[in-house]
């Protein structure tokens, strides 16, 4: 089994958004985690990649009211207290509601040790690219991620 991976969220082409997909880039360029993948904005196509590392990274772009581009760390017990939009159409599903259909749903996924990262967006507008905040956040957890072991400060 591979040890630990990460999952890029995101569209790139609305500014912050993209944040997660970035992320998987920039280590797919440095060639730092062997299983790295970038489900836009489907998290349910995690599916096609099993088998699942041990431990999981999902990285998103998230409105908290916090300082843009600074990070989050949710664990699987925490999201329960994020509070969801009423969706009203399985086509809407939030990130929240997905992973608990993929921990109900998938077995394997339901044993994958997972946290849910999401950095701090500071706007989501077509065409803009990432904002400075952000950049300066993905960075941060870039030279987190690519120390070694520096992955396992998520899982403390």
């Amino acid at each position: 089994m591979i040890e630990w991976g990460v999952a890029g969220l995101g569209n790139p082409l609305l500014g912050d958004d993209g944040c997660g997909s970035l992320l998987v880039s920039m280590l797919r360029d440095r060639n730092y985690s062997p299983w790295l993948v970038d489900l836009g904005t489907d998290l349910l196509t995690i599916q096609n990649y099993r088998p699942y590392p041990r431990y999981l990274l999902l990285v998103d772009g998230v409105f908290t009211g916090a300082q843009g581009g600074s990070l989050h760390v949710w664990n699987r017990a925490e999201i329960d207290d994020i509070v969801v939009a009423d969706v009203k159409s399985v086509h809407q599903l939030s990130l929240l509601q997905g992973l608990q259909l993929l921990e109900m749903t998938d077995p394997g996924f339901a044993r994958v040790d997972w946290r849910l990262l999401g950095l701090e967006a500071v706007s989501i507008k077509v065409g803009e690219g990432v904002s400075p905040a952000m950049e300066l956040g993905l960075k941060r957890l870039l030279t987190t991620l690519t120390t070694p072991n520096g992955w396992r400060g998520c899982f403390s």
